[in-house]
């Protein structure tokens, strides 16, 4: 088979979006913590996932949003010689095949696992307000393996004993499969992107984030606070020439309001949260597909971006059931607006994002806790595990996390 495969057209994805839920003890409850008290947070998640929420809310594979058709009418085309189309024409009309009816598909498996890694810190400045940072890095592990599938036409296509002037020496349909993936990459490469890796590995650091935390009212029972964000673009956009891209909207500068609101009841206490975040305008470098969506983009380095802005609520109940162990329980919903680039192409790609997950977890309060001038002194452990239950164009993942925090 000569140049038949060269109408494959791959062309990279800018990716869904895929804003999780933050979850830090240290920044999840409404009241302050005392003038002069530090807090020190580290914490630990890991998820795994193949599998993501589409637009209709069914789950389907992680890498489906890869898949590509090669159209009979491609292959055609693809046919440097004439007697080669005349050949491949004729073909069609005996087996009444159509231009648009599909020859073949390219699809790839993908598996990703995360690995976050956070450190908060939090200070008191006063009897209602406190001060802080979060840094995040992720170790992200991409397992891919691709797979070629070829309609029986075609596979017969291929067994036939055809004139050397026409498509060459036949080629059984497992030699055929390699061939077609060992084109379809160099496909890639020839148009400016990595052959595609069957993994890869990375560490990367995500965007600081400031906070700033009023508390606003307080009584016996109830305390309702007001946390900011500012969130510097400390993180990496991705590389232009990775096909399976990651994109966690990150790389711009955010800004975030948070309403918080906790309420004490006998040995229970619940909270409730509503946030927004706006996503400011930025300029990053980006490949832009071709109008027919081909795999000849050029790599813009001025595309203008505006990532959606999103809004999120929370609801959480925490049973004190002994004077060192605490139990809880939350809901959470996120919902993003879509992105807005300067190239169509792209605007065309962008999609909503909604999530529905619930948590439950444990806190187990190490040692015995000592205070001075109301500045406490004592070591906290808490462990996690979050799993959505339903959504639109987000991943299907589960996590599994644990805290050590230390005050003093």
């Amino acid at each position: 088979m000569q140049a038949f495969w060269a109408g494959i057209c791959l062309y990279s994805s800018i990716g869904l979006a895929e804003v999780q839920l933050q979850d830090t003890r240290v920044w999840k409850r409404a009241k302050v913590i005392h003038s002069g008290q530090h807090v020190w947070a580290f914490q630990a998640g890991t998820q795994e996932t193949s599998s993501r929420y589409a637009t209709d809310g069914q789950v389907e594979n992680l890498g489906r949003q890869y898949t590509r058709v090669l159209t009979w009418k491609e292959l055609v085309r693809a046919e440097s010689s004439k007697a080669g189309q005349t050949e491949l024409q004729n073909y069609m009309t005996r087996n009444r095949l159509a231009d648009d009816d599909i020859a073949a598909t390219s699809d790839y498996q993908v598996s990703r696992r995360e690995t976050g890694l956070s450190m908060d810190w939090a200070y008191g400045l006063g009897e209602n307000w406190m001060v802080g940072f979060l840094v995040p890095v992720t170790y992200r592990e991409t397992k891919v393996s691709t797979k070629i599938g070829m309609t029986p036409q075609l596979v017969n296509l291929a067994n036939q004993q055809m004139t050397a002037s026409n498509v060459g020496q036949a080629q059984s349909a497992p030699d055929l499969q390699e061939r077609v993936k060992a084109l379809a990459q160099n496909e890639l490469a020839n148009s400016g992107y990595d052959n595609i890796p069957n993994e890869k590995k990375s560490w990367d650091w995500g965007d600081v984030s400031l906070l700033s935390q009023f508390e606003l009212a307080q009584t016996y029972r109830l305390t309702w606070s007001l946390q900011q964000m500012v969130r510097f673009p400390t993180a990496q956009n991705n590389n232009v020439a990775d096909y399976i891209q990651t994109s966690d909207d990150q790389g711009q500068v955010d800004l975030g309001l948070t309403s918080m609101v906790d309420y004490e009841l006998r040995s229970w206490l619940l909270g409730a949260r509503v946030g927004y975040v706006s996503q400011l305008p930025d300029t990053v470098k980006m490949r832009v597909p071709s109008a027919e969506g081909a795999a000849d983009g050029d790599v813009s380095p001025s595309i203008k971006r505006d990532l959606g802005d999103w809004v999120w609520a929370a609801v959480d109940a925490e049973w004190s059931l002994t004077r060192a162990l605490d139990l809880n329980v939350e809901y959470g919903f996120l919902s993003k607006a879509r992105d807005r680039y300067s190239n169509q192409q792209l605007n065309d790609q962008t999609l909503t994002q909604e999530i529905h997950q619930s948590r439950v977890g444990m806190l187990y309060r190490i040692g015995d806790t000592n205070s001075r001038s109301g500045v406490e002194n004592k070591w906290v452990a808490a462990v996690g595990y979050t799993f959505p239950w339903t959504g639109r164009n987000s991943l299907e993942a589960s996590r599994t996390s644990i805290d050590v925090i230390t005050y003093f």
